[in-house]
């Protein structure tokens, strides 16, 4: 028994020496002969241009990047590896000596290893190539040889479209291809917070001026001017705009801009700002539902509480209280051919001509919805309006016209009945009719052509406004697509 513990003593003590050794052989082999300053005093001094590249010493990562000095290294033969990302790992063999300056420098700029290719590729064919902004003065296809390795931005150019670039990171003896589709803009061009210093994508509406600007609002944004194809923003922050949630616009003859928001109606001359709101002015509310500026520079506004015109500074309002309008919720405004008013408001459509008010409604006038989002006039003075669906009143929407005293169905194909946002007349004599799932062209002829999608540079098929320009030129409003340009 005594024997038997003294054997299990034994076992126990050589387990506990053997134990011991190998983890002070591990020690030594885990630091492989870097920084033990204590074991060895060799140094080297290690730098690269470029610099930043990771010191490995015989195979181990010394925790070092360039330029710095590897201490405690034995003296003798040793492999030094830099490692620099996109560059070619390179390998060098050094003897480190005794009371020497053991010094190593990389230069990669002189391998040819370090140098990678672009391919230069592009739809159309032919483009003009840029490199970080310089012309080179070549066209797809074509391959840029011999770049150090690094960040490039390729651009490229063709007429009637729009430039494309690309920032692509070249690798030592890696050859990399850059290919291209160029956006068509002969016809159709769109305006993004991608490619444009557009404020938003969310566009309400827009509207020209006599000098051919173009105006728009946005749903968070505040206003913004285009012009020679920069947006100039005005804001709650950078004007006397009291709020960057706009709401409707127009522009009269004389050039004024007339902005709705939440919080107030705004006038800009282009210089000064005025605000119109409920504490120093007659407006019922602070709300600005919808604006409509006749030819004689008379305002009309749309609040939720009544209709309001404002002319020589002064205001009129007219509510359910002292006049006959249908409802005080005014939607949309317009004026015909023969100076009679017409109103969208809750319920019913409105009109107003030589003090006298008359109203149509579902009930009475087989209107196809109970309250119009939208009114506009051709240029015959025909009345149009667009009637959002309702299926909890069981109600599909759609559009209606008011000619010989009777409203009629406009047969509108292509786009879902009570989609309809926005109906424009251009001097062609053309409809556009914009929904929240694409615009609808309904050319002199009678014939349908559908806009939607990229081929149309719609990357929002949720049309909220279309206007022309001094060119003829039709411009949209998306929700969530800014603005595009159909150059005709």
């Amino acid at each position: 028994m005594v024997l038997y513990l003294i054997k299990k003593f034994n076992i126990v003590i050589l387990f506990v020496i053997v134990t011991l050794l190998s983890s002070c052989v591990k020690d030594i082999t885990t630091e492989s002969n870097i920084g033990d300053s204590h074991l060895y005093q060799g140094e080297i001094y290690v730098n690269s241009d470029p610099q930043g590249s990771k010191i490995y010493l015989d195979g181990k990562y010394s925790g070092y990047l360039t330029p710095d000095t590897v201490k405690g290294v034995s003296y003798g033969e040793h492999k030094l590896l830099l490692i620099k990302d996109i560059f070619p790992d390179t390998i060098l063999n050094i003897a480190v000596q005794e009371n020497a300056v053991n010094n190593c420098f990389v230069n990669y700029y002189t391998s040819h290893r370090n140098y990678g290719n672009i391919i230069c590729a592009s739809v159309p064919t032919y483009a003009a190539i840029y490199l970080n902004g310089t012309n080179i003065h070549q066209i797809t296809p074509y391959e840029i040889n011999n770049l150090f390795a690094g960040n490039y931005n390729i651009s490229y150019s063709f007429v009637g479209h729009r430039t494309a670039n690309y920032s692509v990171t070249v690798r030592g003896s890696v050859t990399c291809t850059v290919y291209l589709t160029l956006q068509d803009t002969l016809e159709w061009i769109d305006y993004r917070t991608v490619n444009s210093n557009i404020p938003s994508n969310n566009i309400l509406a827009l509207k020209t001026d006599s000098k051919n600007n173009v105006w728009l609002i946005t749903a968070s944004s505040g206003l913004a001017k285009f012009v020679n194809g920069n947006f100039i923003t005005y804001n709650s922050n950078n004007s006397l705009l009291p709020s960057d949630f706009t709401t409707c616009l127009a522009i009269d003859p004389q050039d004024n801009i007339w902005v709705g928001t939440n919080k107030g109606l705004v006038k800009f001359d282009g210089i000064n700002w005025t605000v119109y709101n409920t504490s120093n002015s007659s407006l019922p509310d602070d709300y600005i539902a919808s604006l409509y500026c006749t030819p004689d520079s008379k305002l009309w506004i749309g609040t939720p509480n009544g209709l309001v015109t404002m002319a020589n500074g002064n205001f009129t309002v007219y509510n359910m209280s002292n006049s006959a309008i249908y409802s005080d919720k005014v939607a949309s405004i317009v004026m015909d051919n023969g100076g009679k008013l017409w109103v969208a408001c809750a319920e019913a459509i409105s009109t107003f001509y030589n003090g006298q008010w008359k109203s149509y409604t579902r009930l009475e006038d087989g209107l196809i919805g109970y309250s119009a989002n939208c009114l506009a006039v051709d240029k015959n003075g025909i009345i149009y309006a667009s009637f959002p669906a309702n299926k909890k009143r069981g109600v599909e929407g759609g559009v209606m016209k008011f000619e010989d005293n009777i409203w009629q169905s406009v047969v509108i194909n292509g786009i879902p009945f009570g989609s309809i946002n926005c109906i424009f007349f251009d001097n062609s004599g053309g409809k556009w009719f914009g929904s929240y799932d694409g615009t609808l062209y309904m050319k002199p002829d009678g014939t349908n052509i559908i806009y939607a999608g990229s081929k149309n540079a719609m990357f929002s098929n949720n049309a909220m406004d279309i206007t022309t320009d001094l060119k003829n030129n039709i411009w949209f409003a998306f929700m969530g697509g800014g603005i595009v340009k159909y150059k005709r």
